[in-house]
């Protein structure tokens, strides 16, 4: 399962080195708030999973009548986002643990989440807490990695040990059914493929280290170390390798959801 204090430091240690390398984080951000509709409820919004903020200034220009709290689980990250002047009176850091957030009832109108719930290792809990967190039609929406994703890592560990090398993803049936048994109805449903070259299997390290997204939930195993195992997962890695580069491929999920108008009883 994974831990909470691992995932806060691992975001943490990440923190300077994290705008330099999370180009998919930001092209899935961008792609999830064209999803979001322009007419919201009245209310404050979040950004959930905040890290940084490197969309901060945009989604401000999107909803510019919103107060909204920037939640990240690493102090660190939001240290850099206001060390980057990307927030201000109108988005407040707020540092929270996503298996207790501190959000109130029925009050957001919108929860806005990139590439940071999939750290929840009970993805039902923080949906419920997150519909919880919304007043009538109110907007979740949130983009993750799912399961399949990193597979071209995956497959070349695999030919070099037994041992579990990538953070365990959830599939999209179960991001739907923590939906759906929050009673959000979903408005938006995209799965999409997004693949990344690069010139080494170094580099895919350094990328995942300094975004966070190494594995974080075993830190007895260390992953890409020891000369003789990092020599064989080159040689099992380089054989995927195209004209391109070596391929990572990432399945994301968008998808947005709604919390429906409650009927008034008599």
């Amino acid at each position: 399962m994974l831990s909470s204090r691992a995932v806060g430091a691992a975001f943490g240690r990440a923190a300077a080195t994290y705008d330099d390398h999370a180009e998919l984080q930001f092209e899935a951000g961008e792609a999830l708030a064209a999803l979001v509709p322009d007419a919201l409820p009245p209310g404050p919004a979040v950004d959930l999973g905040a890290g940084t903020a490197p969309l901060a200034r945009q989604l401000i220009r999107r909803w510019p009548d919103r107060r909204w709290l920037a939640l990240d689980i690493a102090e660190p990250m939001l240290r850099q986002a206001l060390a980057r002047q990307r927030l201000g009176p109108d988005f407040a850091p707020v540092a929270a643990d996503l298996e207790a957030l501190p959000l109130a009832d029925e009050r957001l109108a919108l929860v806005y989440s990139c590439f940071a719930l999939q750290w929840s290792a009970r993805p039902a809990k923080v949906v419920a807490q997150l519909a919880r967190a919304l007043r009538s039609e109110g907007v979740l929406a949130v983009s993750v990695p799912v399961a399949g994703s990193l597979q071209e890592l995956q497959a070349s560990w695999a030919e070099v040990d037994t041992g579990i090398h990538v953070n365990e993803l959830a599939t999209p049936q179960t991001w739907r059914q923590a939906l759906e048994r929050s009673g959000l109805q979903i408005r938006a449903w995209h799965p999409e493929i997004r693949r990344r070259y690069y010139p080494d299997v170094g580099a895919i390290a350094r990328m995942l280290r300094n975004t966070g997204a190494h594995r974080v939930d075993r830190p007895g195993e260390t992953g890409l170390t020891g000369r003789r195992r990092f020599r064989r997962l080159v040689d099992a890695y380089e054989r995927r390798r195209t004209e391109a580069g070596l391929p990572l491929t990432w399945q994301v999920l968008h998808m947005v959801a709604e919390k429906e108008e409650q009927s008034c009883k008599a």
